[in-house]
């Protein structure tokens, strides 16, 4: 999945993408500020920052196969990502009993070493939705979900 990532994701993504720099991020947002602050646009401007801390935590199962299914992902390794993801359980000793086996939730994990790149590919879809609205006669709905 890793040499495939550079093919999918914009230019504008940096994190976990090889070689790019996270002070590329502050350098673009202090750009965009004074672009902002100079253009005599009377249509209007307008940023947006979303909060991703602890996001990749949050992206549901059903969103990640849409977006590999939207990304073209063949659909063999699209079912291999989603039982790498959805299916391991966790065995707990308690006092130095066993006890019950736990499934993981509906979520990505921490840790899981599929989550970055799972991420950057939601995150350059939602991306992606982002720039077609700014397209005159283009609305779609997001919902955000905490």
């Amino acid at each position: 999945m890793k040499p495939l990532l550079s093919k999918l994701i914009s230019e504008e993504q940096s994190a976990f993408v090889p070689g790019s720099l996270l002070s590329d991020n502050c350098i673009l947002a202090q750009e965009m500020f004074h672009q902002l602050h100079t253009t005599k646009s009377k249509a209007g401007c307008m940023a947006i920052k979303v909060d991703m801390e602890k996001s990749f935590e949050r992206m549901q199962w059903s969103i990640v196969r849409h977006v590999l299914h939207a990304f073209k992902f063949p659909d063999p390794w699209i079912q291999l990502i989603m039982d790498c993801i959805s299916s391991p359980k966790f065995g707990l000793l308690i006092n130095g009993s066993k006890a019950r086996w736990i499934e993981t939730t509906c979520r990505l994990r921490k840790g899981c070493p599929l989550s970055p790149y799972l991420f950057i590919l939601c995150s350059q879809f939602l991306s992606i939705l982002i720039n077609r609205s700014r397209h005159p006669g283009i609305v779609f709905k997001i919902s955000v979900v905490v």
